[in-house]
């Protein structure tokens, strides 16, 4: 069945232009019922972040914004939340938008709704290759205690997989080395060649009964988005889904007629 869960306006105005569903956190110890977190986007272009609870209806989201850019890092916008429990309270990273260049922040909250915002980015567009845009896209909580941030980063022109570790969920160092990206976009001709981006890392165990991580992404040829899928062992580098009948890499969310996104 193809169909789309909320539609513009379902938020009130803010969301008149846009609305996706970015994060969402169930079975929570902080929150009484199950909870998502918005990107709402106005008819003129301006992105804030709003709050839906989910239902065995459906999902009914709040009316308004309950994160909004205000200053600084954020002044021109806020996007993309990955919203999870840290200690006593939840924690966001949210991409800041100023000067048409997006940085990660952080926020904190008891209840979801009302956040206080951290002064400064955690992780800032400095690498060249992310000089434009860091945005991010899912939480890797580490049995140590530490905080693996995966994010999506763009010069402008590409956009690539990385990821930051911090012990306090403010100071990150990156994994990569050199100022380079732990996953690239696809060899010339695949699938995913133009692009990757919006990472998410879900821990498991892949045919031969390696255990590692999955990365679910979406990936550009130059014309559409499609979503794919990697394997990393926690020995090796990550190896993407492959098909024997083509043998090349492929998609596993591809693209059909008659739904709402047709671009991907």
């Amino acid at each position: 069945i193809a169909g789309f869960e909320l539609d513009l306006g379902d938020a009130g105005s803010p969301s008149n232009g846009g609305i996706r569903i970015d994060s969402v956190l169930m079975d929570s110890d902080i929150l009484d019922t199950d909870k998502a977190w918005l990107t709402l986007k106005s008819s003129g272009g301006i992105e804030r972040i709003g709050l839906a609870t989910l239902t065995e209806e459906g999902i009914e989201p709040q009316e308004g914004a309950v994160l909004e850019g205000s200053a600084d890092f954020h002044k021109s916008g806020v996007s993309y939340p990955v919203v999870f429990e840290d200690g006593d309270q939840l924690r966001m990273y949210f991409a800041g938008l100023s000067q048409d260049i997006n940085q990660i922040g952080t926020a904190t909250s008891s209840d979801g709704e009302t956040w206080i915002i951290a002064e400064d980015p955690v992780l800032s567009a400095d690498a060249n290759w992310e000089s434009a845009s860091v945005i991010p896209g899912s939480v890797e909580q580490l049995d140590d205690g530490t905080i693996r941030l995966w994010y999506s980063g763009s010069n402008g022109e590409e956009w690539r997989i990385s990821s930051a570790t911090s012990d306090d969920g403010i100071n990150f160092s990156r994994d990569a080395a050199d100022e380079a990206w732990l996953f690239d976009a696809g060899a010339p001709g695949e699938w995913d060649d133009s692009g990757v981006r919006d990472p998410w890392i879900v821990a498991g165990t892949n045919a031969d009964g390696e255990d590692g991580v999955y990365l679910f992404y979406t990936g550009f040829d130059g014309d559409v988005w499609r979503g794919g899928a990697a394997f990393r062992s926690s020995t090796g580098n990550f190896e993407r889904s492959w098909s024997g009948r083509t043998e090349s890499t492929r998609a596993v969310l591809p693209i059909t007629g008659g739904m709402f996104h047709p671009d991907g």
